[in-house]
Order: structure tokens, then sequence, then C-alpha cells
């Protein structure tokens, strides 16, 4: 009996974790922010979290695209997002996030540690609301100067 052993050679791709840096938030109004960062992959699908309380994000969006899509990149490619529909004057926390490909949820930066950090913005009032008035912390009322007056009698 001859044992006929059958070696086959398989490329196995394996996915690298994007890594993000230069996260910068802009253009904040009472209700719309930018999100910008650079990744380090030309087919990485960027997107982000964002939330009202550190850590905890409510909100994922995307992954929207891949970066090369809309650009000529080759290594460092710049993620841009317009942020839309958040409330006045509310502190938000929102954390980038970068994958290999569109499903792939193993190899997703989303974490500190490929750089994916939280970044912290506040939205401005809402400019349509009047703002009011502060009350004085004492009022006083002054007796009228009445030197100059002249005094005149009443049916006399």
């Amino acid at each position: 009996m001859k044992l006929v052993l059958l070696l086959l050679s398989v490329s196995l791709g394996w996915a690298q974790v994007p890594t993000i840096s230069n996260i910068v938030v802009s253009n904040v109004t009472h209700n719309t922010a930018i999100l910008r960062f650079s990744v380090n992959s030309s087919t990485a699908w960027v997107s982000f979290q964002l939330g009202t309380v550190s850590g905890a994000y409510t909100s994922q969006q995307g992954p929207n695209y891949e970066v090369n899509d809309w650009q000529a990149c080759t290594t460092a490619c710049i993620a841009r997002f317009s942020i839309t529909g958040l409330a006045a004057s509310t502190t938000y926390y929102v954390r980038p996030t970068a994958q290999p490909d569109q499903t792939d949820q193993t190899n997703i930066c989303n974490a500190s540690g490929c750089g994916a950090t939280e970044q912290t913005f506040t939205t401005a009032a809402d400019p349509s609301l009047p703002v009011a008035p502060t009350a004085p912390t004492s009022y006083a009322v002054p007796n009228p100067d009445t030197s100059a007056y002249t005094i005149v009698p009443i049916g006399a």
C-alpha cells in the first residue's frame, strides 16, 4: 500500500489592521462638525462611531466608503466625514474606525492601540434662540434730584 501525500500550497491573504492618525474635528457649529483623519491603507473602509458619553457610542456610521473610491492615494489617505443632525450645546465623543474590507470586523481599527483615539467636541448654542438677559445681582431705586424744581402751590 502506498501512501500518497498531497500537499496543497494555499496562499492566505491575511488582512492587516489599518492604522489611524492625524484625527481632527473642525468646523463645529450648533448642528454639524467635520471629522478628518489619515489611514495607512488605500483600500481601507472608513467610518466613525459617535455618542454623548465617553466610550459609549450610540451611532455607528458605515463603513461608509473605501478611501480609494474618491481619491487617488497609495499609503496615507485622508478620510473626511460631515457629521450632521447634532443637537446644539451638546458634548459629543467621536472615534474614527478603519477596516481592511467592508465585512471584516475582525481586523477593524477601533481602539487607541491602532490610533483610533476618541475625540471630544461641543456644539455651539443654537443661534436662532435668543440669549436670556442676565438679571442684576442687586437693584436700588435712586432718589431723584429735585434741587432745580420750582414748587408751585396748588389751590392757593
